[in-house]
């Protein structure tokens, strides 16, 4: 064949096999049957979503750091703006637990808090690792907590304090243009 003589695309037993049948297929056929159960099966998926992210509950937790004043009592603080809500002064209460791992522990402890805001000095532990100069600095920005583990008997001097401050719905932690730092 030379390059003046181009093949056709079909051959044309195949295209008089095409003109002459009488019968057409289908290309695709699709059973109406299935389709029903599927759309209301998402739609129940879609809807049973809607309702789990309105209204599951989480916890809000907040952690801040904690020095150990005796081998059972420890100060901790937390960041005002996270802690307050505008229900109630504080989310945090006296007889809450908070949760202490101090440095080099491997165990979590569970810590009663015995006074919020507590009058008088601060360690000067707690005072560096706020960043702060003064008590009235960190009372200002930070709320104080005393809390007090009778079992504890042995702690090293900081670590890590968590509290629970309350319970929000999925939906208002997920929600878009809120910052991990907003309430």
């Amino acid at each position: 064949m030379t390059e003046d003589q181009q093949s056709p695309l079909f051959r044309e037993e195949a295209l008089q096999h095409y003109a002459e049948s009488s019968v057409r297929g289908r290309l695709l056929q699709i059973s109406p049957s299935w389709n029903r159960w599927v759309f209301w099966l998402l739609l129940a998926a879609l809807v049973g979503g809607v309702v789990f992210v309105f209204v599951v509950q989480i916890d809000r937790w907040v952690s801040g750091p904690v020095v150990a004043l005796t081998r059972s009592t420890a100060v901790a603080a937390f960041p005002r703006s996270l802690v307050q809500d505008a229900s109630r002064a504080s989310g945090v209460v006296p007889g809450q637990s908070i949760w202490v791992q101090f440095s080099g522990g491997q165990d979590r402890v569970a810590f009663e808090i015995t006074e919020t805001d507590p009058a008088g000095a601060l360690p000067q532990g707690l005072l560096q690792r706020l960043k702060v100069v003064t008590v009235e600095e960190a009372h200002a920005a930070f709320l104080v907590v005393m809390a007090e583990n009778p079992s504890m008997h042995d702690s090293s001097a900081a670590g890590e304090a968590e509290v629970n401050v309350g319970r929000r719905s999925l939906y208002e932690a997920l929600r878009p243009g809120r910052s991990e730092n907003s309430p």
